[in-house]
């Protein structure tokens, strides 16, 4: 057996293409893969590397349509009037600010609405739901949510569209999926009758 280092890495639009994290690989492993296949990974990269899978986002049927209820958005949500809400929300806006600075023609909050919405993003809208999915943070998709931008359904589903199926995101949205049905979890404490 021999010792290989596993990175992770994000799907991008074309399945074929895989973009490595950038940055602290905080979920690097080093993983033993039998001798020759690990002889066959280094004749193809040169590097004793493998990129690591996110898991594949769940279909977006699984996923509420449903928007967080008033006290539970209030709580989280970062916007305090009702016009840095939806199309204007102040988390996309925030988060777009700091992760496309560099991008020719800034997105903005809308463009980031639209691409959501979109039934066949353009690049630029895959672009822009691929820095979500690679770098959005679970709070940050929450505040969003709570912001009206989306529902959990609403993204899941542009993310599916875009062909972001497995990237960092999943591993937290893949938590709020519904239960499949006759899976439900029985409420907490049980009912002591």
């Amino acid at each position: 057996m021999t010792r290989v280092r596993m990175l992770p890495y994000v799907d991008g639009p074309d399945p074929d293409l895989r973009y490595p994290l950038s940055g602290d690989y905080d979920v690097e492993e080093v993983v033993d893969v039998p001798d020759d296949v690990a002889r066959r990974i280094l004749e193809r990269t040169g590097k004793l590397e493998i990129q690591a899978r996110y898991p594949r986002l769940l279909p977006a049927e699984r996923f509420s349509d449903n928007a967080p209820d008033r006290r539970a958005a209030e709580t989280i949500r970062a916007a305090t009037a009702p016009e840095e809400t939806g199309e204007n929300s102040t988390a996309v806006w925030m988060h777009i600010v700091n992760c496309c600075a560099g991008w020719k023609v800034q997105p903005t909050a809308k463009d980031f609405y639209d691409a959501v919405r979109a039934e066949t993003p353009t690049a630029r809208q895959k672009a822009l739901l691929q820095t979500w999915a690679a770098e959005a943070t679970p709070l940050l998709m929450m505040r969003a949510r709570a912001e009206g931008a989306y529902t959990w359904r609403s993204l899941v589903g542009a993310l599916h569209r875009a062909g972001l199926t497995r990237a960092p995101a999943t591993l937290f949205l893949n938590t709020r999926a519904l239960p499949r049905p006759g899976h439900e979890v029985p409420e907490y404490p049980p009912d002591a009758r």
